[in-house]
């Protein structure tokens, strides 16, 4: 996207954001947008390849940086890169390209990953020219103006690293511009802006970077805040300009002192707007009276570092609260309808089969009370995390490799469990987070189709989980694992494909064995009277796990089993399953036909007839 501003110099700036192969909905990448933004309030021209968010690969990438280049003969050049860990490699390949075909671009890199490992990166990387460290608004502006200053606090740079001083922290965040909005809503995919009202964290998580990267800016300070009237102007201007109904709140913790305050204020300055939100929090920050207010506010997501239900994992992860803690504020949330997001780091280095189970045991607990990102989550170590050292000193990790240190497990049972697991969840993870995305942003309200398919799939991991659990207590994994592992990718495969092609049904001849015949009653809704036969088409499996349901017409008689044609499919896109209808071989039914005989029970639902 090209954003125009006054030139200032000559001098252009192209923020990229690399390819990913994740299978996530995009979002958009709030440290550039906010570069950009400070950069165009001071009058200089940028430009964003979001490859992420665009879904572009690195092919694209260097085609963008060409046709940049070539735009662009008369100014000075500077290329910006924001790598994470888990797009190191495409960091390589781009960086290296970049500078032989035009050596004369400056090219930094900036960001959490990239400040955390300046040393290394500058080092190993001679065509990267310096680092953005911390947080990088004024160190880029800065940078830009004068490149050849040897001395601008918080810039890494080749050949003057001594020199390198830390930037101080933006303690006034209202003092900075907007963030930039450079995507369509359309590229979002359906996911929703994003807003920061904070920046940093006052927990200490051992695993997590958040606490070390502001810690790289002067001073120390955990968190900066933005006042409740910058938060209100921004959500107003964003609700003008681009008619929106939600957002995302991005802060590393939502929460800050005199929460309740700020909370109530908020309200107030937004009373006038019909908006939802989604934001982050830490369990011990959740309490009855801020969950009402979150309710009053329009939030319908929390997420919340629950982690781990295992004492000693807690510990390891410096968590600072228990188990209980986390209980607490999912019931609060639960009490004012608020979905809860929970994070869950279900496997570590040091964990135990005991603690492995009481992980297991939790998510079982709270399925009704929680969403979960897919829970063979692992605990993957940086050699920047605080973590490192602790388990380096248990003598599970060595500071070997890069970007993450190699680790072995403490129990042997516990790799093997891993293992299996992530080969069914790996499976089906992009039919996982179809679902799971729509809700961590939305909520499960109103999310009915998706939130039943959700419920399936983590209901289904839970009973592998516990089954292979079972299996190493037994001594049996060994020899019981692959094999069940196995059986059920297969079984899921087929209730996927048949869940996919169900549409290559119509035409076919069935076999529907009856279980609520015509002139019978629901047997649990007793106000359901079956005007029809209805049943199920035996050993054809559908996606809620049961045989696939079908209606009979054609038939004015109380059926056992039944032959015939399938004429119609019911998509019901409020519910987990589709219905088929069936008839007679010789008989043809129109649509509106089809719609008086199954109104009976499908008034309940939204649905369309495909024929």
């Amino acid at each position: 996207m090209i954003l125009k501003s006054d030139k200032i110099d000559k001098k252009t700036v192209l923020l990229i954001n690399l390819p990913s192969d994740s299978i996530r909905k995009p979002e958009e990448h709030c440290g550039i947008a906010f570069l950009a933004s400070y950069l165009l309030s001071k009058k200089i021209d940028v430009q964003i390849l979001d490859a992420y968010a665009e879904k572009k690969d690195i092919a694209y990438c260097k085609i963008f940086i060409n046709n940049w280049m070539s735009k662009n003969t008369d100014k000075q050049l500077f290329c910006g890169i924001s790598p994470f860990v888990t797009s190191y490699n495409y960091f390589v390949e781009l960086g290296a390209y970049i500078k032989r075909i035009n050596r004369q671009c400056y090219l930094f890199a900036g960001g959490h990953f990239a400040s955390l490992n300046k040393e290394y990166l500058i080092k190993k990387h001679n065509w990267l020219d310096a680092i953005i460290v911390g947080e990088g608004e004024i160190s880029l502006y800065e940078l830009v103006i004068n490149p050849l200053n040897t001395n601008i606090d918080g810039v890494y740079k080749r050949n003057f690293e001594l020199a390198f001083s830390p930037r101080r922290r933006i303690l006034n965040l209202d003092s900075l511009p907007y963030q930039l909005r450079y995507l369509d809503k359309e590229k979002l995919h359906g996911q929703p802006y994003a807003i920061t009202t904070s920046r940093g964290c006052y927990g200490e998580c051992s695993f997590c970077s958040i606490s070390c990267f502001y810690k790289l800016n002067s001073p120390k300070i955990k968190q900066t805040f933005r006042n409740a009237k910058s938060v209100s102007g921004e959500i107003h201007n964003l609700v003008d300009k681009y008619k929106i109904k939600k957002l995302k709140i991005v802060d590393d913790n939502f929460f800050r002192n005199n929460s309740n305050n700020f909370l109530r204020e908020l309200i107030e300055l937004i009373s006038d707007l019909d908006i939802s939100f989604r934001l982050s929090a830490r369990p011990n920050d959740i309490t009855e009276e801020r969950a009402s207010l979150l309710k009053q506010l329009g939030v319908v997501v929390v997420a919340i570092g629950v982690e781990s239900a295992d004492t000693d994992s807690l510990r390891l992860f410096n968590k600072g609260v228990g188990i209980e803690v986390s209980e607490k504020a999912i019931s609060y949330l639960r009490k004012n309808k608020i979905t809860c997001l929970a994070n869950f780091i279900m496997f570590n280095p040091m964990i135990t089969l005991e603690g492995l189970n009481a992980n297991c045991e939790f998510v079982e607990k709270h399925i009704e009370d929680c969403i979960f990102h897919r829970i063979n989550s692992h605990l993957w170590i940086r050699s920047t995390d605080p973590i490192a050292d602790i388990l380096i000193k248990e003598g599970v990790c060595k500071r070997k490799g890069f970007p993450y240190l190699e680790c072995q497990y403490r129990s042997e049972e516990v790799i093997k469990i891993r293992k299996y697991f992530d080969q069914w969840c790996n499976s089906n993870m992009e039919e996982y987070y179809e679902c799971v995305d729509i809700l961590m942003a939305q909520g499960t309200q109103g999310n009915d189709c998706q939130y039943q398919k959700y419920k399936l799939m983590i209901v289904k991991d839970v009973e592998i989980l516990k089954t292979l659990i079972v299996f190493s207590l037994e001594k049996k994994i060994d020899t019981m694992g692959e094999d069940y592992i196995i059986k059920c990718i297969n079984e899921n495969n087929f209730y996927i494909g048949v869940n996919n092609n169900i549409g290559k049904l119509l035409g076919q001849l069935v076999t529907v064995i009856v279980d609520r015949p015509l002139g019978t009653l629901h047997p649990k809704y007793k106000n359901i009277y079956y005007s029809i036969n209805y049943g199920y088409v035996e050993n054809l499996m559908a996606p809620d796990g049961e045989e696939q349901d079908a209606y009979i017409m054609g038939v004015d008689k109380p059926l056992k089993k039944f032959a015939g044609k399938v004429i119609a499919i019911i998509h019901r896109k409020n519910d987990v399953e589709d219905k088929l209808v069936v008839a007679p071989i010789d008989k043809e039914y129109s649509k509106k036909e089809i719609e008086n005989a199954v109104c009976f029970q499908e008034k309940f639902f939204d649905y369309e007839i495909e024929m």
